[in-house]
């Protein structure tokens, strides 16, 4: 099938998906808070997650949108988040046939098994149903080995240097492969000099203009908060631990027989993309050492790779186990051995699901009770609190700043979530909230307000 064929299928599912409980969580509801902002010349990156470039030029190119419809930035995120995950599902079922070769039926086994992997990774469902970053990394990670292999390699530099402005630790991998493109084709000179000095500085010079900080960002994602790996007695074997649960046995076993069954072909690049994938995933661990948090985000990149070479690696062994009855017989073993394994990631998916579903309704009822408020102006301000999970939703629907929601101990209202899933309001938030009474219900949510705003919002309610 053609690569536009394929794209478009990708991005009809993802606006099908829609239907689907699709609402944004903390990080996307930030990027997209600041992708107005920078619209607006008006960036304030001093609250909030950590700052990624490539998210918010693209929600500043969605945030005009929002004089349509409010809805219409979020939604198109999301949309793109889902159009990237199921490209990259099947670019890694590409890449795996690619890398195996040798018969239909062979490619077929790698690609179907590779895209298997990816699409039960851990935490697939919640990024693909709130819109985290990762599935586009790996769609853009996924489509530089593929174009790679296609000889395309200043391409494959270029989609590399957007995966940077996505996920900071493939920065060393991508820096190596510009080496190389400078080393084979002088003509990538132009091309890697000049991702050189962009990247840093659009990691650097909007935090720094929006907070003040110009490492923001590395300070962000170094901060060992309290339940982080980072925070451990002992962060080193809690990655190691981390890194073990997340991959499992299979994409374990799968990385090590690419790299036995084609170690005597030191260039084969199943060797080769295992070795790197190993790599990858040794340097996120000792990461953790340094005092980074040790997300579970941060191994995203390396565990596609592996899921990859672990689907061309079973397929060959399939392959190299003879015609006829010998590759039934190992076909037969290889899925009995798997299936285990796939029936506890189709399980812990459908646990996601559930949540997922919980999580976006939670957010649809902050929504209209935040929206049930009337006109953000004519709130005052401070803009009212609410539930420190949620201060980047209220950030975008109140039309605030994320500091402005922070310091949300002075406001006149506070949108108070009650459950596990809502989290918990901030210290001053809360001091405040005590102060209030009840004018307004939404489901999980009750807005509080001042004895004397009550005449106020009782209105809305």
């Amino acid at each position: 099938m053609r690569a536009w064929a394929v794209a478009a299928g990708c991005v009809a599912a993802a606006a099908a998906s829609l239907a689907l409980p699709s609402e944004p969580t903390y990080d996307p509801w930030a990027w997209l808070v600041w992708g107005r902002e920078l619209g607006r010349l008006a960036l304030d990156t001093a609250a909030g997650p950590s700052w990624k470039p490539l998210p918010v030029i693209v929600t500043a190119l969605l945030a005009p949108l929002a004089g349509i419809d409010d809805g219409l930035p979020p939604a198109l995120w999301i949309l793109l988040v889902r159009a990237s995950g199921l490209l990259a599902i099947a670019l890694a079922a590409r890449v795996a046939a690619d890398l195996v070769g040798g018969s239909t039926t062979t490619r077929a086994t790698a690609g179907v098994l590779a895209a298997a992997a990816l699409a039960l990774s851990p935490d697939w469902v919640r990024y693909m149903a709130h819109g985290n970053e990762v599935p586009i990394a790996l769609a853009l990670m996924l489509g530089a080995v593929d174009r790679h292999r296609a000889g395309r390699p200043r391409t494959a530099f270029a989609l590399g240097v957007l995966v940077v402005l996505l996920r900071p630790e493939a920065a060393p991998l991508v820096a190596l492969y510009g080496l190389w493109c400078v080393r084979t084709d002088h003509g990538a000179r132009t091309l890697v000099g000049a991702a050189a000095v962009a990247v840093p500085a659009l990691w650097i010079v909007p935090e720094w203009l929006g907070s003040g900080d110009p490492l923001g960002a590395l300070h962000q994602a170094a901060s060992a908060r309290s339940w982080t790996i980072a925070a451990e007695s002992d962060p080193l074997r809690a990655a190691v631990e981390l890194a073990h649960e997340l991959a499992g046995l299979p994409l374990e076993l799968g990385a090590l027989a690419a790299l036995a069954l084609w170690l005597r072909r030191r260039a084969h690049p199943a060797a080769v993309m295992a070795l790197v994938a190993l790599g990858a995933l040794a340097l996120v661990v000792l990461s953790t050492e340094a005092g980074f948090s040790g997300s579970e985000r941060y191994f995203s990149l390396p565990l596609a790779l592996m899921c990859v070479v672990a689907g061309a690696a079973g397929a060959e062994l399939i392959r190299r186990a003879g015609p006829g009855a010998g590759s039934a017989v190992a076909a037969g073993v290889l899925a009995a051995s798997l299936t285990p394994f796939a029936a506890d990631r189709l399980g812990a998916a459908g646990r996601d699901w559930r949540e997922s579903k919980e999580v976006s309704a939670l957010h649809g009822q902050f929504e209209r009770a935040a929206r049930g408020l009337g006109d953000p102006d004519a709130l005052g301000h401070p803009p009212p609190a609410a539930n420190r999970g949620f201060h980047t939703h209220a950030a975008w629907t109140l039309h605030a700043t994320l500091a402005d929601i922070e310091r949300g101990g002075r406001a006149d209202y506070v949108l108070a979530g009650h459950g596990e899933l809502a989290g918990a309001l901030g210290r001053r938030a809360f001091r405040n909230a005590r102060r209030m009474g009840p004018v307004r219900r939404e489901g999980n949510w009750v807005v509080l307000a001042r004895p004397a705003e009550n005449g106020r919002t009782s209105g809305a309610g």
